[in-house]
């Protein structure tokens, strides 16, 4: 879980730094902050495709994430055909609207068992007991009492191809209406995550759609501004880009050269 909230606070950061009216000089700039991470055992390709937005709302912004790296375990290639974020009405209020994230991403190798990926399974199964064993809440969200529901399921099959796949579905959704006294609106990132995994010796794909708690318009406000600060050509937003390529690129070489446990090591998931 971890992972996955760390990728939502990376990519809001970069579209803060990158939202901008022009795409083709976006890409430009992009295309020459990666030049120091293209060498022999690198490879990035990372574009804007779509992106709308006004002094007020953020409509659309899409973004395509192409990079493989090589390390001691192999190759690993890291693919997000696009990372999608758009705005849809709030239910609880009619004036204001909530950001969506919708993505999906995969990893691809050789033999992704050469990267230990039980690890992978090992901490969804472990998910899923805490998903139905807190009796406050569920797993992370122990605390959260009835605000909270989650669900998990995980099982081995067979693709089309009569090749062993693991498959596990989730989904968390939070009620703010109904937080307990001691937890405050503003603590809750996201109201509503839905995800899918699926694993098989060559491929790790995960498809996730996570709807922000943006009650405040908090959110939507800080793209906004990051919007009139590069227009400015504030140096700040040039380096938060800069920060989410390299950590990125830190990411993948932990991958490459020590595997799925030495990966959730460093983002100190367990």
């Amino acid at each position: 879980m971890k992972l996955k909230l760390a990728f939502i606070g990376l990519f809001l950061s970069i579209a803060t730094a990158f939202a901008g009216s022009d795409i083709e000089s976006l890409n430009r700039v992009l295309f020459e902050l990666l030049k120091p991470f293209r060498n022999g055992v690198t490879s990035y390709d990372i574009k804007f495709e779509e992106l709308s937005y006004n002094e007020k709302k953020i409509s659309t912004l899409g973004l395509r994430i192409e990079a493989s790296k090589t390390g001691k375990l192999g190759e690993i290639k890291f693919s997000v055909p696009k990372l999608f974020l758009f705005s849809i009405p709030d239910n609880l209020n009619a004036d204001k609207s909530n950001l969506v994230v919708d993505f999906n991403a995969s990893l691809q190798a050789n033999n992704l068992n050469d990267f230990n990926t039980n690890v992978i399974i090992k901490y969804i199964q472990q998910l899923k007991k805490q998903f139905y064993q807190e009796k406050d809440g569920c797993g992370l969200f122990s605390g959260y009492s009835n605000a909270v529901t989650c669900s998990l399921t995980d099982k081995n099959e067979l693709d089309d191809s009569n090749k062993p796949v693991y498959v596990a579905k989730g989904s968390v959704g939070i009620d703010i209406t109904k937080l307990p006294k001691q937890i405050e609106t503003g603590q809750v990132l996201f109201t509503s995550f839905e995800f899918g995994v699926n694993l098989s010796q060559e491929t790790l794909t995960f498809q996730a759609r996570i709807t922000l708690n943006d009650s405040d318009q908090k959110n939507e406000q800080d793209l906004i501004k990051g919007l009139t600060r590069l227009i400015e050509k504030d140096e700040a937003e040039i380096n938060k880009a800069s920060l989410f390529i390299q950590i990125l690129d830190q990411r993948l070489s932990v991958l490459a050269d020590n595997g799925f446990d030495g990966l959730f090591n460093s983002l100190k998931i367990d």
